[in-house]
């Protein structure tokens, strides 16, 4: 089972309308859980979501934010071919950078 690891920088004052998008080669199979990690100094003003296409897989509904956390996502989405992951984010913050790390677990 690879386990697939990505992060992403997202500029201050970056709107959700103009996000910053990380593609993330990923390999057939079927994605069972997705950890991020939301280091300390987010203030829950950076955004992130994570799409296959354009469907958002993480989180289904809403987006990912916090300070200090690691999220855990069980999931099954099933992955017919390798293909790529986008990480999207958004920085609500004027003044700081906000990095996210994400790690997918993925069984073929």
């Amino acid at each position: 089972m690879p386990l697939v690891c990505q992060d992403i920088t997202i500029p201050p004052n970056t709107p959700q309308d103009s996000p910053v998008r990380v593609q993330v080669p990923v390999p057939a199979g079927v994605i069972r859980k997705v950890w991020v990690l939301i280091p300390y100094g987010h203030k829950a003003l950076a955004h992130l979501v994570i799409k296959h296409g354009e469907t958002q897989i993480v989180p289904w509904t809403g987006d990912i934010h916090g300070d200090g956390e690691q999220l855990v996502f069980d999931e099954t989405y099933e992955l017919k071919t390798d293909d790529t992951l986008t990480l999207e984010g958004w920085n609500e913050d004027t003044i700081y950078p906000h990095r996210f790390i994400v790690l997918s677990l993925i069984h073929i």
